[in-house]
């Protein structure tokens, strides 16, 4: 999925559906790319040296230390060398939790060794609202998302050299309610570029709307409501989508957007496409 934008064309290579596995690879336009949760280690995941982890949820994070085991090993033959390059970013809330996940997965494989290096330079913790160099000219900040867990976003920026300014290019939510975008202190976010948002239900019902709500995610009418918003956001790219989404939802529910905003909306299908062929 190409992404042409005022600050640059970015390309995304998503996988995802709700409640079984995440993980949207962002390839910057230098070429770099990065994982936007681990739910599952896909192929191109593994070329990615940062990957951004929201929340504690499996299908968002169950692949964290199977992608770190095939991160090393790819290191150690190609290199030779006692290392990894990965690394791994959440919250101060949940750094312990993946700590101890990594743990366990490699001390059943006695692979202790990797943990030790996970610990001391693979896992980086950023607190909220801190603007983060985490590469190059790129810096990333958290901000809060309302979900069933704790949850957390990542808004990404590029400095300009030679404006000696930041870009603002992209943020990825996680799971969370339409609330994280309508906050005061997440105003910013109206201003972005690129927004990947889940969206876990297209159903045009209030039963829908109020399951949606109660367990913490978006709905289709959420965006559609609150269109004015998005007003000044290039691409609204939707992810999380059911397994039994049905293609007519989807077509009802753009026909009730407004122009403006239905030329927007891109909606992650690869993985849903791939089970879909699987079962036929």
């Amino acid at each position: 999925m190409e992404l042409k934008t005022k600050n640059g064309t970015y390309t995304l290579y998503d996988w995802s559906l709700a409640g079984l596995e995440t993980c949207i690879v962002f390839q910057t336009d230098s070429n770099d790319l990065w994982a936007f949760d681990i739910g599952i280690a896909s192929p191109i995941s593994l070329k990615c040296d940062h990957v951004f982890i929201t929340h504690g949820h499996p299908d968002h994070l169950a692949a964290v230390t199977n992608h770190l085991f095939k991160n090393c090993v790819i290191n150690f033959q190609r290199r030779n060398l006692q290392e990894m390059s990965a690394r791994y970013y959440t919250h101060d809330f949940l750094a312990e939790g993946v700590l101890r996940y990594v743990t366990e997965g490699m001390k059943n494989a006695q692979l202790s060794q990797i943990t030790s290096m996970f610990q001391d330079k693979g896992l980086v913790t950023v607190n909220l609202g801190e603007r983060h160099n985490f590469t190059k000219n790129w810096f990333v900040t958290t901000f809060e998302c309302f979900h069933a867990v704790p949850c957390r976003g990542f808004f990404f920026e590029k400095f300009n050299e030679q404006e000696k300014k930041f870009l603002p290019i992209a943020a990825y939510t996680g799971d969370t309610t339409i609330e994280f975008i309508k906050i005061e202190k997440n105003a910013f976010l109206q201003d972005v570029p690129i927004i990947i948002l889940e969206v876990s239900n297209f159903q045009n019902t209030l039963q829908a709307k109020q399951l949606c709500h109660r367990l913490g995610h978006i709905h289709i009418n959420d965006i559609i409501d609150n269109a004015e918003l998005f007003e000044n956001v290039e691409y609204i790219v939707v992810f999380h989508i059911p397994l039994l989404l049905q293609e007519n939802d989807v077509q009802d529910a753009l026909e009730r957007m407004p122009p403006t905003l239905k030329q927007k909306v891109k909606i992650c299908k690869s993985a849903l496409n791939f089970y879909k062929l699987s079962k036929n």
